[in-house]
């Protein structure tokens, strides 16, 4: 039998290297969940996603209405780091589906292919997609929250904060809330040397940081962080934080004392998943959610 410290071996290096036997062995412990999964729908002629939807809901008290729902942007540096894709994280869908929620893992294209005006615009682009088609799957389209990892985060705090650029009105006004793990949200100066070719100079980097764009009226946004992080620096959820609390925001930031960048990770994963990871995701989606009855 596998032990459970060989499962987190695999999962580690599965998340850094992007290994084929890492991404099988957890996602096929993942296959244990009660969820349904359609595959590869296309919300662009580009990109596909795929869609988890839970088979029963856990909460009696919301019996019978449409789910709150989950968009979910992995990281890999933008693509400058690794290129994983969206069925490589499906233990993330089968702790979410857990708790009742719809989950929607995209892809979108990676840098060196495109730079971040094209893999921003796809992470618009699934946002919008599922605003107007997630109703089809059980999933309540005025109850999206936007979550991701590391690179993944930066897309879903940017697209909670930045209304303007990426979003339109009725699609930001249905966003109940962001969620980052491990996300870079004010990385000037650079620290990486394939950020210029993602981004441009530092001197035209402005419009990149999540922190920039802070008034104090964007969706409530939970932002979770491994305190042995050695690849984000910690004074990003550090100033994003303030940023917000200087706006009178809504904002609730957890640091984990014993977690790094790869384990605020596999804390999602079977079958070493850190409660208190989804319990906080949990309890943040439950205060600031909205219901709607099914269509």
């Amino acid at each position: 039998m596998l032990t459970k410290s060989f499962f987190l071996f695999l999962s580690t290096v599965f998340l850094s290297a992007c290994t084929a036997t890492g991404s099988y062995l957890v996602n096929t412990m993942a296959r244990i969940g009660d969820y349904q999964k359609i595959e590869n729908i296309h919300y662009s002629s580009t990109n596909k996603l795929d869609i988890y939807i839970p088979d029963s809901d856990p909460n009696p008290a919301t019996d019978g209405q449409e789910s709150a729902v989950v968009i979910f942007f992995y990281g890999g540096c933008w693509g400058a780091c690794q290129s994983t894709y969206k069925g490589d994280y499906e233990f993330i869908a089968d702790a979410l589906t857990k708790k009742g929620y719809v989950v929607v893992i995209p892809d979108y294209r990676h840098y060196p292919d495109v730079k971040f005006d094209t893999i921003i615009a796809d992470a618009a682009s699934a946002t919008q997609w599922v605003k107007e088609n997630i109703s089809n799957y059980k999933g309540n389209p005025d109850n999206l929250f936007l979550m991701g990892h590391s690179a993944g985060a930066h897309l879903a705090i940017m697209l909670s904060v930045n209304s303007s650029a990426y979003l339109k009105p009725a699609t930001y006004a249905s966003l109940k809330g962001g969620i980052g793990l491990a996300g870079p949200y004010d990385f000037i100066p650079y620290t990486e040397p394939y950020l210029p070719g993602i981004f441009g100079p530092e001197s035209d980097a402005a419009y990149s940081q999540p922190v920039n764009f802070i008034n104090g009226d964007e969706p409530p946004l939970l932002l979770l962080y491994g305190e042995r992080d050695d690849l984000v620096e910690a004074k990003n959820i550090i100033n994003l934080t303030k940023a917000i609390k200087n706006k009178d925001g809504r904002v609730t930031a957890i640091t984990y004392e014993k977690l790094d960048h790869i384990s605020l990770l596999t804390g999602f994963t079977r079958p070493f998943r850190k409660q208190s990871l989804l319990d906080e995701v949990d309890v943040f989606i439950n205060s600031t959610q909205t219901t709607k009855p099914v269509r």
